[in-house]
């Protein structure tokens, strides 16, 4: 694939070293690397607002909202047969 564009980053000397050490240990070049760094961030950041996570976020709410209507729904349950078997 040919790379058309360039991009100079500044990064903490660490992290090229780690960078350069891995290159090294795989055969592939930093530029690929940092372009697939890249493109999974940028869809990591796309599906983070996309609507199936809206969809499951929502239907997340509406079980936590059924689960404490259920919850205290079985509180005055117990309450009521306590007050039924005292009186």
């Amino acid at each position: 694939m040919a790379k058309n564009a360039r991009l100079n980053i500044a990064i903490m000397p660490s992290t090229k070293d780690r960078l350069v050490r891995f290159c090294k240990e795989k055969d592939i070049s930093m530029g690929d690397v940092v372009d697939d760094a890249l493109k999974n961030f940028f869809e990591r950041l796309d599906r983070s607002n996309s609507a199936p996570d809206l969809v499951l976020d929502r239907i997340n709410q509406l079980t936590l909202s059924v689960m404490q209507a259920n919850l205290t729904l079985g509180q005055i349950k117990d309450y009521m047969e306590s007050e039924n078997n005292n009186g």
